[in-house]
């Protein structure tokens, strides 16, 4: 059988595990990963910092860490219920999140083609997997996207939050997601540190392989003091000011 620790479209790059690691460490509590993928990277860095790993995935055939479990995000009990902190790297709505049926695999970087890799059988991505809605699919795909998006963020308050992002581009448009998630954080009772830009190595695939945003983004967010959220009412709140907003709305400068 295929390697799923190469044949996931997304791992952690390197530099940005290096570039997270002091914050990790300063904040010395158990880690907790909802889009785990794999879990090979995260989990080995979180043993090298003697730091309690745990992580959630949908598609069972990318688990290889054995503390990672398949699970929902949207749903609460997929959750630790110790404190821990959110650390993690959302699926981007962008080329790897394309979601059509193709006859051969070979050659396509995306959730759905490298599960056929990996069990020589096609099958759709879970519903509720945010690695099915591209941007290129249109307004509504994004704003499922969106909705997926703010149904697994509505469970992370008050834990502290750090989220690796990238903008990226579709044809010769820059679309602005770490805006996008600092937006959704923020409207979910968050607020920021620094930011922190990594330059990473980017994978060169697809139609924009020539055009790639040169660094990624490390988000730090911290829960404020005054928000006291009400679930389901503020996730409630979040799927129509975010998710029923037009994709211009969320876009613009």
């Amino acid at each position: 059988m295929t390697d799923p620790t190469t044949e996931h479209p997304s791992q952690w790059s390197p530099e940005v595990l290096v570039a997270m690691t002091p914050v990790l460490r300063q904040l010395h509590m158990a880690i907790h990963d909802p889009f785990a993928g794999t879990g090979v990277r995260l989990g080995a860095l979180c043993d090298k910092l003697r730091l309690t790993f745990t992580g959630t995935e949908l598609e069972q055939e990318f688990i290889v860490e054995p503390r990672v479990r398949q699970g929902d995000s949207t749903w609460p009990d997929s959750y630790p219920t110790q404190p821990h902190v959110i650390v993690t790297s959302p699926v981007y709505p962008n080329g790897m999140a394309d979601h059509f049926r193709a006859s051969e695999p070979e050659g396509r970087h995306t959730y759905r083609q490298a599960i056929h890799r990996l069990t020589g059988e096609d099958r759709p991505l879970h519903e509720s997997n945010m690695g099915r809605y591209s941007i290129r699919r249109g307004e509504k795909a994004f704003q499922t996207y969106a909705v997926l998006a703010t149904a697994a963020a509505g469970w992370w308050f008050p834990s502290v939050v750090v989220l690796n992002v990238s903008d990226f581009y579709v044809g010769d448009e820059r679309f602005p997601l770490v805006r996008y998630w600092r937006e959704l954080l923020k409207a979910l009772g968050y607020k920021f540190a620094a930011d922190i830009e990594v330059k990473t190595r980017r994978q060169g695939h697809g139609v924009n392989r020539d055009r790639r945003v040169e660094c990624e983004v490390i988000l730090t967010a911290f829960p404020r003091e005054d928000f006291a959220p009400s679930q389901p009412v503020d996730v409630a709140y979040a799927y129509r000011k975010l998710a029923g907003r037009k994709q211009r709305e969320l876009v613009s400068p």
